[in-house]
């Protein structure tokens, strides 16, 4: 929560900071640009003025072909999620319930998962909803020749098949056993399956047909890309008779067009501009800012050093200063809050440089050089890399710091090994399945942190569907990693959409990527 509160450590930090990011008093190097201001030159179109139930929505850029299934894409998803559905959501408490299913899942045995189908649901051509539909989309979205990178994310590599058992009933099959399952099912688009087996996969992605309360009407790319409320919409109508998205990449253009009343909603708000919109939208974030640290090899292999460098990064004056006081201090885990499994009884790691030298001295490794790995496709990735340079220079290290873009930053974080792997990764993890056991693949992964304990933690908890075991176990290795130091967690994030006075809304925990905006009233 923004709190406007400045303490006069805070201050003094503030100016060390301007200097820092003003005068480079770290030179980076492979930077690859500041993702708050990127390229574009589209400017958004007047939303209908006349009709209080219909807005446009300006998005930072232009969605590709409208396959809900194909790839990550926040501005894909903004469009489709209103279009398609899938077998199972989360609540605004980021809780499980059932969507196209017609309730939670059965475990059958330890690799499978059955499913019963909501009956009377139609998809938007008029197919209806069943068994084979849920299955051939299932198949579809983990098909390699489909390539879809939902499969290296929530989705994952994990499900082996989906089979009809009856007209009303499928069964999922995984690989290994899975307590997730149903969660990645929230990530799988439901589509009528004879429309894509008759149409050419660019055919039936240009002219979407989903069984979700808003339906495609035209438009696509950059747009405008034109969604009507649904009539035969199963569940409970929305109130917005007609969406319009417009692709505008540029920030200020997206403020612009919403001051002057063109636009009435933005995305990807940065927290620099929260005050500089007409209503500011605000929700925690399922992301979580984290500094992976290599703890099997290099200085960083030292507890002593991994505490160092979290004692010597002011947390608080970080959250304030660099994200405007929207967010909250990591409390020494690499999950958000909203998470199932997150252990409320740790701390964040405190403020004490004067510590933090010490123990680097008692290192023996005070003038050594330390790697610092940030991406510039990160918000505010380049700025969080130069401050915590300066943080860690002031405690007596010399720190190589690095900002690079998407393709040089990916090898780095997912493939660099040994000697090649920096000592320390900034990453923006995303819980998007909120469950703490990915944490076992993000911020605790194996490659950085090959704790045997605590991953036999994480893999007791994949065991068991016993829902208080799993928590125990969760909060249990969440709180071994933490007392290793095995990161420096950073900040829980807010995600922050600007609109029109006009627009209310609640935003929930699962729109950063896509929006509900059946939950989006206009007040004339």
């Amino acid at each position: 929560m923004r709190t406007g509160h400045e303490t006069a450590r805070g201050r003094r930090w503030s100016a060390r900071v301007a200097m820092v990011l003003a005068g480079g008093a770290l030179a980076l190097a492979g930077c690859g640009g500041d993702d708050d201001e990127p390229a574009g030159d589209s400017a958004g179109s007047p939303a209908t003025k006349g009709a209080p139930a219909e807005i446009t929505v300006a998005l930072s850029d232009a969605p590709a072909a409208l396959d809900p299934q194909a790839a990550v894409e926040p501005p894909l998803q903004a469009v489709t999620d209103n279009i398609y559905e899938a077998l199972m959501g989360f609540t605004e408490e980021a809780e499980l319930e059932p969507v196209l299913a017609a309730d939670a899942p059965e475990r059958v045995d330890p690799q499978t998962w059955r499913f019963k189908i909501r009956d009377g649901v139609e998809f938007t051509n008029g197919e209806p909803l069943d068994a084979e539909a849920v299955a051939f989309s299932i198949n579809r979205i983990i098909d390699p020749k489909l390539k879809s990178t939902w499969t290296a994310g929530a989705v994952g590599d994990n499900i082996k098949e989906a089979r009809v058992v009856d007209p009303t009933t499928v069964e999922v099959v995984t690989k290994e056993p899975d307590p997730l399952l149903p969660n990645r099912t929230v990530f799988i688009a439901i589509l009528p399956p004879k429309y894509f087996e008759t149409e050419t996969p660019d055919d039936a992605a240009a002219n979407p047909v989903g069984t979700g309360p808003f339906k495609w009407v035209e438009g696509a790319g950059a747009g405008p890309i034109v969604l009507e409320r649904n009539p035969d919409y199963w569940g409970e109508a929305p109130e917005l008779e007609k969406v319009t998205f417009r692709s505008i990449p540029d920030l200020g253009t997206r403020l612009s067009a919403l001051k002057a009343g063109e636009v009435d909603l933005i995305t990807e708000l940065s927290p620099d501009a929260a005050d500089d919109v007409p209503k500011l939208f605000t929700s925690p974030s399922r992301e979580n800012f984290v500094v992976r640290l290599k703890n099997d090899g290099g200085m960083t292999a030292d507890p002593n050093v991994r505490r160092a460098l979290n004692l010597a990064v002011d947390k608080e004056s970080l959250t304030q200063d660099l994200m405007a006081g929207y967010g909250e201090v990591s409390r020494c885990q690499p999950i958000p809050p909203t998470t199932f499994g997150y252990n409320d009884s740790l701390e964040a790691v405190g403020y004490d440089p004067e510590e933090a030298k010490r123990l680097i001295q008692e290192a023996g490794v005070e003038g050594e050089t330390i790697r610092l790995v940030s991406g510039a496709f990160y918000q505010k990735g380049g700025e969080i890399a130069q401050v915590l340079g300066a943080f860690w220079t002031e405690i007596g290290l010399k720190v190589d710091v690095k900002v690079l873009d998407l393709d040089r930053y990916v090898p780095v974080y997912y493939e660099s090994k040994g000697d090649d792997r920096p000592e320390a990764i900034y990453v923006a993890t995303s819980e998007d399945l909120f469950d703490a056991i990915s944490a076992q693949t993000k911020g605790l992964a194996a490659d950085s942190y090959p704790n045997p304990e605590v991953h036999g933690l994480f893999d007791d908890a994949a065991g068991t569907d016993d829902r208080a075991e799993r928590e125990t176990l969760l909060n249990e290795a969440l709180g071994i990693a933490c007392e290793d130091q095995a990161n420096v967690d950073l900040i829980n994030p807010q995600d922050l959409w600007g609109g029109a006075d006009t627009i209310e809304w609640t935003p929930r925990p699962d729109d950063q990527q896509g929006i509900n905006f059946a939950g989006v009233k206009v007040t004339g």
